[in-house]
């Protein structure tokens, strides 16, 4: 025969009251920290703006030039002078932002794009969602204009026979 034993309810609701006072008490304290981090954390907001590039063909009906790889873009993009740029332009150094480095920028925008569709995601988080939008459109209009200065060089370049030029790229 099996042994059975009884159980006594009144003592698993003593041990279950005597514990359940220390879990009481240490998930009161853990809602208190939440909600007290909760208050102090900043909102972040962030913004996308979409930039498809096609593929440049000037100079491939003569062959004299390669066009530009698309690819040659994304370090373009990420220069640190471009966010130095913006941080310039919009005070991000001063309050609430105190972006004082591009790379404190950098660390907020985000740069994705698909190799196969050519499209780039620029996203931007930061504290204020007005702020955020300004500062993604100013990344891609000064992504525009680089590209568009790496086309007119190439075009410029592809009409003259044998000259090497130099460009550059970023001030």
């Amino acid at each position: 025969m099996i042994d059975e034993k009884e159980i006594n309810l009144s003592s698993i609701i003593t041990v279950i009251w005597g514990r359940g006072k220390r879990i009481m008490i240490f998930t009161m304290i853990c809602m208190f920290l939440g909600a007290l981090a909760s208050l102090t954390i900043h909102n972040r907001y962030e913004s996308e703006a979409y930039l498809v590039l096609n593929a440049s063909k000037i100079g491939e009906r003569i062959m004299e030039k390669p066009a530009i790889p698309i690819k040659t873009y994304d370090d373009i993009f990420f220069h640190p002078g471009v966010y130095k740029d913006i941080i310039d332009k919009f005070d991000l150094d001063e309050s609430p932002y105190n972006l004082k480095y591009p790379k404190d920028l950098e660390n907020r925008v985000r740069i994705n794009n698909d190799d196969a569709s050519a499209m780039y995601v620029f996203s931007v988080q930061l504290e204020d969602a007005t702020m955020a939008a300004d500062v993604t459109n100013e990344l891609v209009f000064q992504a525009v204009s680089i590209v568009n200065g790496l086309v007119n060089t190439e075009q410029e370049a592809s009409t003259r026979k044998s000259e090497t030029r130099v460009i550059r790229v970023y001030n």
